[in-house]
C-alpha cells in the first residue's frame, strides 16, 4: 500500500476491502485461456499479453480511480449482491481503501513488465511484482471461473520501507518451522474455543481497537476471525501449499489463498477462491497478530 505499512486491525471484517491487509477485489476480461498446467510461471511482458495479466492490470487502473464499484459488479453473483447491499457510506470508504492500497497503474505496469511473475495452479494463479527499489510488492491473485481469468485478491501494494527486500524469507512448509508458524497454529487453534482467550496473542492496539467497538461490530468482527481459521487441517494446508511469509524490521505480513470446486448440478464445475492476509509485529520480543 502506498502508505505506512499495514492496516491496524479487522474494524469491519465482513467486507473484505477493509478488513483484510489483502483487499479482495475481482475483474474480468474478453478472451477465453484455459487453466493452466500447475506450476507453470509467466515473466515479465508475457504476464501482460495474458488475459489474467489483463485483467489485473485493468483492475489497478480502476481501484486507483476509486471505481471499486465497476470492479465489484464484474465479478461473481455473491460479491456483486454483497456490494449492492452495501449502504453507499461503506461502499465510499471500502472505495478509498482500495483506491490507497492499488499500485500506481503506471508504475505497476511497468514494474510488471520488468519483474513481475505470474505461477498458475491450474484454475487459479497467483502475481508478485517487487518495486524497482526492492523496498515493496504489489500482490495479486486470480482465478479462473466460466473460462474468465477474474482477479480475487490485489492488486495491493504493500510497502517494507527503504532498504528492506520485497521477496517472501519463507515460503509454504518452511514457515511452519518459524516462529510466526507456530503462532498463526496458536492463533488459529485459540479462535476455536475463545475469541478473548485469541487476542492475547494480539499487539496491545489490535486489542485496544477491538474493545472500542460497538458489541454489533466486536460480534462481527470475532465472527470473521473465527471465519478465516474454522479448520486447523485447512489452516496448515493453506500455509503449506501457498503460504508467504515476509518479515521486515519488527513487522511482518502472511498470505495464503485457496482454491476449491465443487461438481454443478448440470455438469459443470465450481470454483471459489479465498486468500488469508494477516499483519505481525514485534512486541516485547514476541511476534504477535496485528490485525
Amino acid at each position: 500500500m502506498q502508505h505506512r505499512v499495514l492496516p491496524k486491525s479487522i474494524s469491519r471484517p465482513r467486507r473484505l476491502p477493509t478488513s483484510l491487509a489483502f483487499a479482495l477485489v475481482f475483474a474480468s476480461v474478453s478472451g477465453w485461456v484455459g487453466a493452466q498446467e500447475p506450476g507453470t510461471q509467466l515473466e515479465g511482458k508475457a504476464i501482460a499479453e495474458h488475459p489474467a495479466g489483463k485483467a489485473i492490470l485493468e483492475a489497478s487502473r480502476l481501484l486507483k480511480n476509486g471505481e471499486l464499484g465497476r470492479v465489484q459488479m464484474m465479478s461473481s453473483r455473491d460479491v456483486r449482491d454483497e456490494w449492492i447491499a452495501l449502504s453507499d457510506e461503506y461502499k465510499q470508504e471500502d472505495a478509498e481503501a482500495a483506491r490507497l492500497s492499488a499500485p500506481d497503474p503506471e508504475t505497476f505496469a511497468r514494474d510488471l513488465e520488468s519483474r513481475g511473475v505470474m505461477t498458475f495452479y491450474a484454475d487459479a494463479a497467483e502475481l508478485s511484482v517487487p518495486s524497482e527499489d526492492g523496498a515493496g510488492v504489489a500482490l495479486g491473485i486470480l482465478r479462473l471461473e466460466d473460462g474468465i481469468w477474474r482477479v480475487t485478491a490485489g492488486p495491493k501494494f504493500i510497502d517494507f520501507g527503504p532498504g528492506e527486500n520485497s521477496e517472501p524469507q519463507f515460503r509454504g512448509a518452511e514457515i511452519l518451522d518459524h516462529e510466526i508458524g507456530k503462532l498463526l497454529l496458536s492463533y488459529g487453534a485459540a479462535l476455536a474455543v475463545d475469541v478473548d482467550s485469541a487476542m492475547f496473542l494480539a499487539t496491545e492496539e489490535a486489542q485496544a481497537e477491538r474493545l472500542s467497538l460497538s458489541p454489533e461490530e466486536r460480534e462481527e468482527s470475532d465472527r470473521y476471525r473465527r471465519s478465516m481459521f474454522s479448520d486447523m487441517g485447512d489452516l496448515i494446508h493453506l500455509i503449506q501449499e501457498s503460504g508467504a511469509l515476509y518479515v521486515h524490521s519488527g513487522t511482518a505480513y502472511f498470505n495464503g489463498y485457496t482454491t476449491t470446486s465443487t461438481p454443478g448440478d448440470d455438469g459443470t464445475v465450481n470454483f471459489t477462491s479465498s486468500s488469508v492476509g494477516i499483519g505481525l509485529a514485534l512486541e516485547d520480543g514476541a511476534w504477535k497478530i496485528a490485525n
